[in-house]
């Protein structure tokens, strides 16, 4: 059973377009949260590593990211951590086909079935000289 299933969210992909576009992005276009849900909201994540530094390379700076927002998400109460989120922003100093590819198989591992809304932006610079950063929200039972 998907997390999605298990908290009674709905997403929703209108047909055409829309569905064909959210497939390729590992996404949903809307979902439906019932009421009485627990809400984590995080500040955003990027992709230091354990000793507080950015590495020189993009792929692993984006999969750290994707793992902070995770470690915060578990730390916060949220036992699925990535697989409980229903809502992610990810600002991109970069965003060519090559940060989009790794984004996209960073996603496919850590939202593994689940499909969440997502907003991507390209931004001028990000703090510390960071090249992604990650915000999202997530439900807990």
């Amino acid at each position: 059973m998907s997390n999605f299933s298990k908290f009674g969210l709905k997403p929703s992909n209108p047909p055409g377009i829309l569905t064909t576009s959210a497939a390729e992005y590992q996404i949903s276009q809307a979902i439906f949260i019932p009421a009485g849900k627990g809400i984590v909201e995080t500040s955003g994540q990027v992709g230091f590593d354990e000793e507080g530094k950015l590495p020189s390379d993009l792929k692993t700076e984006i999969f750290n990211a994707f793992k902070n927002v995770d470690t915060v998400l578990k730390n916060a109460g949220v036992a699925d951590g990535f697989k409980s989120v229903y809502h992610a922003v990810i600002y991109q100093t970069v965003y060519d086909e090559e940060a989009h590819g790794y984004v996209a198989d960073a996603a496919r591992i850590y939202y593994g079935e689940q499909k969440p809304t997502c907003t991507g932006m390209k931004v001028l610079e990000l703090s510390e000289g960071a090249r992604i950063e990650i915000e999202v929200r997530a439900v807990v039972k």
